[in-house]
C-alpha cells in the first residue's frame, strides 16, 4: 500500500506530505482544484517523463517521494535480481533539477527509469476514464481471464518455453540465412580451396624460385665466366699459379739470408691455397651449370602461377596465401559444422513447439472452464451498477499454431442494450461503460490476486445517484483486498472512504499554491453536502452527508 506521499516544488506545489491508510482513501475537491497535479507527481513515480516545466521555482530541485508497504507483495526476488535492498517499506523517489535532468531512486539507489517503472507495476495502478482503453487490449484481457481461472502460472510456465523457442527460432532463421549465402559461394569456396592446395604452397618457394630463374636465364653468361676464370688461373702460360709457385721458390731460396722473407712465403702461400679453392670451386660450378630450357620454363611457369594467385586473393605474400587458404577451409569446416548444429536445433525446437502444444491446451481448457460463471458475474455486478441489459461474452478462439499467450485468441465482447450485438469492448463501450467494466473486473481479480495500490482517476465521472452508491460500494468492497485512492466528485463515493483529502488552491502574495487537507469528521461533512448541494450548505444538504456517512456495507 502507498504508506505516505511527501511533494516539493511541484508545479503548484510547494510542500506536502500526506500520509494514507489502508482500505479505502476518497481524494475530492471542486473542479480546477489541482487533482490533476497530484495524480500527475504520482505518475513520476511510475517511471513517467517529466521535465523543467514542472518545476514551480526553477532555482530548486522539485522531489516527489513515497513509501510503500511491500510485506505482502512478495518482492524478494525482484529486489536481489536487480541488485536492490530490500526492506518492508520500499521508498522511491524522484528528482527533477533546473537543469532538466531527472534522477530515480529505490530505496536511495539511483535507477533507471526502467527498473522504477516495472517496479511500479507492482506498487501502484492508476486508473482514469482515458487509461480505462486498455480494457480492450489483448494482452489486459488475457490477464484477466487468467487470473479468473487460476492459469497465470500455467501462463508464465507457457510463456518461459514461447521465449526459448523464440530465441531458438530466431537462432535457426540466423544460421539458415547464412547457410544459404554459404551455399550459393560454396562451390566456388571449394574451387577456390583446391586450387590453393594444389599449389602446395611454401612459404620460402617463390624466393628459392626466383633465384634458381635467374640462374637458369644466365646459365650460359655465368658458365663462360666461370671457364675464364679457371683458364686464367690455371691453363695459360704462364698461369697465375704458376706464377706464384715460381714467387714461393724464390723467396725460399733467400730466407736463409733474408728472414723477413719467411713470413712473405707463408702470407703467399696462404693466398695460393685460397686461389686453389676458388679454382676447385669454379670448376665444379662451371660443370654443374647447364643451361636448362625445360626446367626454366618449369620455373617461370611456377612463379607466374604464385604470382596469379596473390594477385586474385589480392595479397602481397605467400604467407598471405597460406592465411587465405586457411581462411577458406575454416569457412567451408564451418558450414558442416552448422549444418550439424542445425540438424539439433531442428530437433529441438520441434520438442519446444511440442512442449507449447501441451501447456497450450491446458491453458485453452482451464480458460474455457471459467467462463460461464466469469460471464453471469459480471453481468450481475454491471447489473448492481445501472447496466441490468448489459451483456458480456468472453469469446476464446482456438489458434492452429502457438502465439505469445497461448493457443487462445480472447476477446471481451460487450453490448449495453439487448437489442444490440456484442462487439468488441473497444469498439462499443462508452467512456462511463469501460469505466464501470474496469470497476467490475478490478474487484473481481481483487478477491484472486494480490493487487498493488489501485489510484481511480474520477472513473466515476457521469455516474449519479443510486449506481454512484454502488459504485462506491464496490470500490469498498475492492479496499478489503488492496488499497483504494478514489479521486471523486461524488459525495456517495467519498462518503464511503476510511479516509478522506481535500484539494484547495490558495492565493497568497498573488501567487497561486494548492493544498490537501485530510478532513476531520466535521469537515466531511461539510465537504459532502457541499459536494451534494454546492456552495451554499443547507440544513438537508448537511443531514444527508450526515446520513451517507453512516452507511456500511
Amino acid at each position: 500500500m502507498l504508506h505516505w506521499l511527501k511533494i516539493r516544488n511541484y508545479l503548484l506545489i510547494d510542500q506536502l506530505e500526506i500520509q494514507f491508510s489502508n482500505g479505502f482513501v476518497s481524494i475530492t475537491g471542486e473542479t480546477g482544484a489541482g487533482k490533476s497535479v497530484l495524480i500527475g507527481a504520482i505518475s513520476l513515480l511510475t517511471g513517467k517523463r517529466a521535465d523543467t516545466s514542472v518545476l514551480l521555482d526553477k532555482s530548486l530541485k522539485s522531489v516527489i517521494e513515497a513509501g510503500f508497504q511491500v510485506k505482502q507483495l512478495k518482492l524478494e526476488a525482484f529486489f536481489e535480481i536487480n541488485d536492490l535492498d530490500y526492506d518492508e517499506e520500499c521508498i522511491i523517489r524522484r528528482e527533477i533539477t533546473g537543469q532538466g535532468k531527472s534522477r530515480a531512486f529505490i530505496n536511495d539507489t539511483p535507477v533507471r527509469l526502467e527498473l522504477l517503472s516495472q517496479l511500479s507495476e507492482y506498487l501502484i495502478d492508476i486508473h482514469s476514464q482515458h487509461q480505462s482503453l486498455m480494457l480492450g487490449t489483448h494482452t489486459f484481457q488475457r490477464n484477466i481471464l487468467d487470473a479468473v481461472a487460476g492459469t497465470s502460472d500455467l501462463h508464465l510456465e507457457y510463456e518461459k518455453v514461447y521465449r526459448n523457442y523464440k530465441q531458438l527460432d530466431a537462432t535457426i532463421l540466423e544460421i539458415e540465412t547464412k547457410q544459404k549465402r554459404a551455399l550459393e559461394e560454396k562451390d566456388f569456396l571449394e574451387f577456390q580451396l583446391n586450387q590453393l592446395l594444389e599449389a602446395k604452397l611454401d612459404s620460402a618457394e617463390l624466393e628459392s624460385l626466383e633465384q634458381e630463374e635467374k640462374l637458369l636465364s644466365n646459365a650460359e653468361d655465368i658458365k663462360l665466366a666461370l671457364m675464364v676464370g679457371v683458364d686464367s688461373l690455371q691453363e695459360t702460360e704462364p698461369s697465375l699459379l704458376d706464377v706464384i709457385r715460381e714467387v714461393e721458390k724464390q723467396l725460399e731460396n733467400i730466407s736463409e739470408h733474408y728472414p723477413k722473407s719467411v713470413s712473405y712465403l707463408e702470407r703467399l702461400q696462404s693466398v695460393r691455397i685460397e686461389i686453389q679453392d676458388v679454382l676447385s670451386s669454379c670448376e665444379q660450378d662451371a660443370d654443374d651449370v647447364e643451361y636448362d630450357p625445360v626446367r626454366l620454363l618449369e620455373v617461370q611457369e611456377r612463379i607466374n602461377l604464385l604470382n596469379a594467385l596473390m594477385q586474385k586473393f589480392s595479397v602481397d605474400s605467400i604467407e598471405a596465401l597460406i592465411a587465405e587458404r586457411e581462411r577458406i577451409d575454416s569457412a567451408l569446416q564451418q558450414f558442416d559444422m552448422d549444418n550439424t548444429k542445425l540438424d539439433d536445433f531442428y530437433a529441438e525446437r520441434e520438442k519446444l513447439y511440442q512442449s507449447l502444444l501441451e501447456f497450450g491446451t491446458k491453458l485453452h481448457e482451464g480458460r474455457k472452464s471459467a467462463i460461464p460463471s466469469f460471464q453471469n458475474q459480471l453481468k450481475s455486478m454491471l447489473a448492481d451498477l445501472g447496466m441490468p441489459q448489459a451483456n458480456f461474452i468472453v469469446q476464446v478462439e482456438k489458434l492452429e499454431s502457438p502465439q505469445r499467450d497461448g493457443l487462445d485468441r480472447i476477446d471481451f465482447l460487450f453490448s449495453a442494450n439487448p437489442d444490440l450485438p456484442a462487439n468488441p469492448i473497444a469498439k462499443v463501450a462508452s467512456g462511463g461503460e469501460m469505466s464501470r467494466l474496469m470497476l467490475c473486473l478490478k474487484t473481481v481479480t481483487a478477491q484472486l490476486q494480490q493487487l498493488p495500490s489501485i489510484v481511480f482517476d474520477e472513473i466515476d465521472t457521469g455516474v449519479s445517484g443510486e449506481i454512484a452508491g454502488r459504485m462506491g460500494e464496490m470500490m469498498k468492497v475492492l479496499s478489503q483486498n488492496s488499497q483504494v485512492i478514489s479521486i471523486t466528485h461524488l459525495p456517495q463515493v467519498a462518503a464511503l472512504a476510511n479516509q478522506q483529502y481535500h484539494v484547495v488552491k490558495v492565493v497568497n502574495n498573488g501567487q497561486t499554491k494548492v493544498q490537501i487537507l485530510q478532513l476531520s469528521e466535521s469537515d466531511r461533512i461539510r465537504e459532502i453536502a457541499r459536494m451534494s448541494s454546492g456552495k451554499e450548505l443547507t440544513e438537508t444538504a448537511m443531514q444527508h452527508a450526515k446520513d451517507l456517512l453512516k452507511i456500511k456495507i
